[in-house]
């Protein structure tokens, strides 16, 4: 008999979004102090107050990355509870564009939580710079949980430290396109997909006065560029 699985990544991005908006966590006033001290009993604790913040961080990271009409949803959505059907009428958006924001909005999160980075962000370098941060604040945690004596799993924080290395190295990649943005035909779409990352083909084609043909090229030679910095960590850039 078919039994119903639950999602767990959609439930913690849900669970995130509403944390975020209407907290049921109060976090005890200097835990990291304590932990600090050598008081590996509460370590634990500390850590799950970390990853409350950490969920923060990422929620505000991919509202800061939507649009002004997708945030403008996104609260309403989110922080004053309100229907896909109010929204649609409020924003004068169908339902359907609605619930496909949400599924991207959602996924976007997923992603985040599990310290992952997709195709679509590699032109996003927010995103990227504040993984690095969140990377950086958890593997401190952990690499102290070591020295205090707690179990940590070596294996995943090898991990995280690799994936730290991977986009930072990525990162480095955006900005030699940032830094000479004239230089090249290339660099300047890069650079400008970076800045405008919701302009679509078309539209860069536009501004550009560069045939469509040549912008899917570009993007493409920065995807394939991106694909073989994770490669060499030993990841697969999702789509």
């Amino acid at each position: 008999m078919f039994k119903y699985k639950p999602n767990i990544s959609n439930y913690l991005a849900e669970y995130a979004i509403k944390e975020r908006f209407h907290p049921t966590t109060t976090l005890p006033k200097d835990v990291q102090l304590y932990c600090m001290a050598g008081r590996s009993n509460i370590y634990r604790t500390f850590l799950m107050y970390q990853r409350h913040i950490i969920n923060n961080m990422v929620v505000d990271t991919i509202c800061r990355c939507l649009t002004d009409t997708q945030i403008k949803f996104f609260l309403y959505k989110y922080k004053d509870n309100q229907t896909f059907t109010w929204i649609s009428t409020k924003l004068d958006v169908s339902t359907s564009s609605l619930f496909l924001w949400n599924r991207d909005i959602q996924r976007d999160i997923q992603n985040m939580l599990f310290y992952n980075i997709s195709v679509t962000d590699i032109f996003v370098p927010q995103k990227i710079i504040n993984m690095i941060h969140i990377l950086d604040a958890r593997i401190d945690a952990l690499e102290w949980g070591i020295q205090v004596g707690v179990e940590i799993n070596r294996k995943w924080l090898q991990n995280l430290i690799d994936k730290r290395s991977c986009y930072r190295q990525l990162l480095s990649k955006l900005a030699e396109c940032q830094a000479a943005p004239d230089e090249s035909s290339y660099n300047w779409v890069i650079s400008h997909k970076c800045r405008y990352h919701h302009l679509t083909i078309d539209e860069l084609s536009c501004e550009a006065a560069i045939n469509r043909a040549s912008i899917y090229r570009y993007l493409n030679q920065f995807k394939q560029a991106a694909s073989e910095i994770f490669e060499h960590y030993g990841f697969t850039l999702s789509a």
